[in-house]
């Protein structure tokens, strides 16, 4: 194919790399090519789990208006930044983490570094798994852990479903009533809400490693994969939420932790059973960025590694044993996530190619061997987006806001 030039860097400007485990990460280490199947179940694995039992809280609380213009509004955020996201990653095709797209973009460490910070935070409260299968370099090489996890998911959803439509009431002895909510301080469970919508569809954590792991032929197809995974959990979470939050099995949806309030019968416990191995596949993909991170700055050996990866779980569990409910940490985890990495790392990032372009004193980009870039924005229409992006995130703090104050200070 020749060689690739970057659209927002001229060659002279393109940093080199400092360590082995850098250059390591900016390849495809000898593993073959992911698919476009693949990945969308790698997204969609990354997004659908735990989070999908607090959605009927959504539909529960703030109704089934409110609560569907929450979910599309998430759903076109998250898919707004991961498509920017893919927009600056195509003018790099072999970037394989964040720290190596930072490294190209900004000058200096102190950007990579606080991005890395981000990710180790925003990860600390969703690694509920063990180790297995970790120390795969090569997210292809989880596919079938992926496989198994949307498909234990979809078994779930389908157990839920089914059992509403079909048999609503003949699972319990006495019809239970809907929970009150304590209207005294109502903005406080919008907060939550709010926040439990938006983190249903983050799916950015392991975007550039998806997007290199790719055939280059297949890379122009990243935002059709997004659009995919993002109209795939839409559907389900969706109708997941209106079947539990209109039952009076499921409490109608006004308990924040619908997988402990499951009916205590044999296909429910199971289920229970069920999200255990489930969370079991999403390791691979939680694990990725962490070891990358471990990688990068510390350059250590494999098995120092596997020691700092498991004392990041360790950690990261007990953070989560923390919070007494899956609301609480998932109003507390999406305050993170959807504000420093869904609108704050697209956003800056949008903006420094912008400014790279601007340097090098408005000349057209790069010449390519291909069309693959030809929707590459403009100067000025990256500068709004990114200003879009930002604006975003201020919403989205205002929105998730509140649930914090009262988790910190009740």
């Amino acid at each position: 194919m020749g060689v690739e030039t970057s659209p927002f860097l001229a060659p002279q400007e393109l940093p080199s790399y400092e360590s082995a485990a850098m250059k390591n990460l900016t390849t495809l280490e000898g593993h073959g090519y992911s698919t476009p199947l693949s990945t969308v179940f790698n997204i969609v694995n990354t997004m659908v789990g735990l989070g999908m039992f607090a959605l009927p809280y959504v539909f529960g609380v703030v109704g089934y208006l409110t609560g569907s213009i929450i979910f599309i509004g998430a759903v076109l955020a998250s898919y707004l930044s991961a498509y920017v996201l893919t927009m600056v990653l195509s003018g790099y095709l072999e970037e394989y983490s964040y720290y190596a797209l930072a490294t190209r973009l900004f000058k200096g460490r102190t950007m990579s570094l606080a991005i890395d910070i981000v990710l180790a935070v925003v990860l600390f409260g969703v690694i509920l798994g063990t180790l297995s299968h970790s120390g795969r370099k090569s997210l292809h090489g989880v596919r079938f852990a992926s496989y198994t996890g949307v498909g234990l998911m979809l078994l779930i959803w389908v157990s839920v479903v089914f059992t509403v439509i079909f048999n609503p009431l003949d699972s319990v002895d006495v019809e239970p009533v809907p929970l009150e909510v304590d209207t005294t301080r109502s903005w406080v469970p919008f907060s939550q809400a709010a926040s439990a919508g938006v983190f249903s569809f983050i799916m950015h954590i392991n975007l550039p490693c998806l997007h290199g792991e790719l055939k280059p032929i297949d890379r122009p197809k990243m935002p059709l994969l997004l659009a995919i995974a993002l109209a795939w959990a839409f559907v389900m979470y969706i109708i997941f939420a209106v079947c539990a939050s209109c039952s009076p099995l499921f409490y109608y949806g006004r308990v924040p932790d619908l997988l402990m309030a499951l009916p205590r019968t044999l296909l429910f416990d199971t289920c229970r059973v069920l999200i255990v191995v489930v969370n079991i596949t999403k390791t691979p993909l939680l694990l990725h960025p962490l070891r990358q991170i471990v990688d990068t700055r510390l350059n250590v050996p494999e098995q120092l590694n596997w020691l700092a990866t498991s004392a990041i779980i360790i950690i990261s569990y007990c953070l989560f044993l923390w919070f007494n409910s899956l609301v609480e940490a998932v109003s507390i985890i999406s305050a993170i996530c959807s504000i420093l990495t869904v609108q704050w790392f697209p956003a800056i990032c949008m903006w420094a190619s912008a400014k790279l372009d601007a340097t090098r004193k408005r000349e057209p980009l790069l010449p390519r061997r291909s069309d693959y870039h030809t929707c590459i924005w403009s100067i000025k229409t990256r500068r709004i987006v990114a200003i879009i992006l930002g604006l975003l995130g201020v919403l989205v703090g205002v929105l998730t806001g509140p649930s914090i104050i009262y988790l910190v200070t009740k």
